[in-house]
C-alpha cells in the first residue's frame, strides 16, 4: 500500500504464449474492476491493445475529490514501473476507467494525461464501468504492451 493508503500494484507478464495468458489477463482484469453489471468495454479492443506484445505492464491507480480522475490516471501510470519515456515505445495501450458516476469530461481527462505519455504509433484504446462501490473515487487500470 502506498504512503497516501492508495493501493500501488505493478503485473509483468511474458507474452511469448500470448494465447494462454491473454485470457488469464483479460478474465482477471474483468473481475478485479467491479462487479457485473453495466461495463462499457470491448474485450475484442482490449484484445488488440494487448496482441503481438512481448512485454505487458499493468498499471492501477485510485483518486477521489474534484481531481479524482487525474489522479487515478497519474498514479496508473507511475504504478507501471517502466521510465515514462519508454512509454513512448509501447505498441498497445488498453485504458479501463471506472466509478460511480464517472463524467465524460473526467475520461478525456485521464486519456489526455495517458495519450500525452504515449508514443506517437501507440493505439489507445478505452473503455469505462460503473461501480457504485467507488462513492466519490475514480479507480484506472492501464495495460501497456511492449516489443
Amino acid at each position: 500500500m502506498g504512503i497516501d493508503g492508495h493501493v500501488d500494484a505493478v503485473l509483468k507478464v511474458n507474452l511469448d504464449a500470448f494465447s494462454s495468458v491473454a485470457s488469464y489477463v483479460i478474465d482477471g482484469m474483468a473481475r478485479m474492476l467491479g462487479p457485473c453489471g453495466m461495463m462499457g468495454v470491448d474485450l475484442e479492443d482490449m484484445r488488440t491493445a494487448i496482441t503481438g506484445g512481448k512485454r505487458l505492464l499493468v498499471g492501477l491507480g485510485d483518486g477521489s475529490g474534484e481531481r479524482g480522475a487525474a489522479e487515478a490516471a497519474q498514479r496508473a501510470l507511475k504504478s507501471l514501473a517502466a521510465p515514462q519515456a519508454s512509454l513512448t515505445y509501447a505498441t498497445g495501450m488498453f485504458v479501463i476507467m471506472g466509478g460511480e458516476a464517472l463524467k465524460l469530461s473526467e475520461t478525456r481527462s485521464i486519456l489526455d494525461i495517458i495519450r500525452t505519455q504515449a508514443g506517437a504509433a501507440t493505439h489507445v484504446y478505452a473503455g469505462a464501468y460503473r461501480d457504485s462501490r467507488l462513492d466519490n473515487s475514480t479507480r484506472v487500470a492501464l495495460l501497456c504492451t511492449f516489443q
